[in-house]
């Protein structure tokens, strides 16, 4: 019974859905399109609610705030962060630790960011854009059934790049 509740809980993500969205993000200013991609997010993939409703308090918050509205998605969803970061809730622990600057290249280290293909290590680490979402996404987006190249402009975006 609760192993045909995860099946129907997780059914993967729509790759057109995903194309439109990374295609309006392709035409969009740089600038904009961050709160684009968390504003697209939640008709992108089933079984992901949580998910869907942090990335949609993302738009309205201050830069500032995004970073706690990151915090507590890691909580809400620690099961998505500790499969979608090689090193699970130390990793993200440590993090907190670290000044603003130093946290994305840890997370790199400790995540094994370039499985997703999605950056490489110099232009993650010196992007200015999310650091939990984008993790978070790309996972969420390869589980689903989407390819790296597909998700890629949504991850990126997130992450502000």
């Amino acid at each position: 019974m609760l192993l045909a509740w995860a099946a129907s809980a997780w059914a993967g993500c729509d790759a057109e859905a995903v194309k439109a969205l990374g295609a309006a993000l392709a035409a969009a200013p740089a600038e904009e399109r961050l709160a684009m991609a968390a504003a697209g997010w939640g008709p992108l993939c089933d079984g992901d609610a949580g998910l869907d409703q942090q990335m949609a308090q993302i738009p309205a918050a201050s830069p500032d705030a995004r970073w706690l509205v990151e915090l507590q998605t890691s909580l809400i969803d620690a099961r998505r962060w500790h499969d979608a970061c090689a090193g699970g809730t130390l990793a993200l622990s440590m993090a907190t630790k670290l000044g603003a600057d130093q946290r994305r290249g840890h997370l790199w280290t400790a995540c094994a960011l370039e499985r997703y293909a999605a950056f490489e290590q110099a232009e993650w680490s010196g992007a200015t854009g999310l650091v939990v979402m984008p993790v978070l996404a790309a996972h969420t987006l390869t589980a689903g059934g989407i390819s790296a190249a597909c998700g890629r402009p949504i991850v990126r975006a997130l992450a502000g790049l």
